[in-house]
């Protein structure tokens, strides 16, 4: 039943959902989260999430502090 609410969850949802690996990369979008921002998500497999924030438009030292503390909560 597990596989069954997490493969709906991810196709079904309305809302962005980001997976990200233990070096905090984007490994898996699911299809909601295409619509998010004006350019195409497939462009930030692999970017970490740093990374991905300053495509989304924060300054450099804010996406770093954000990450630090994921990596915290990792």
């Amino acid at each position: 039943m597990g596989d069954a609410i997490l493969a709906a969850l991810f196709t079904e949802s309305p809302i962005g959902l980001h997976v990200l690996d233990t070096g905090l990369r984007l490994v898996y979008f699911n299809p909601a989260a295409r619509h998010i921002r004006a350019f195409p998500v497939e462009e930030l497999l692999g970017c970490t999430l740093s990374e991905m924030l300053r495509a989304f438009g924060l300054e450099e030292e804010e996406a770093q502090g954000i990450e630090a503390l994921a990596r915290e909560v990792l």
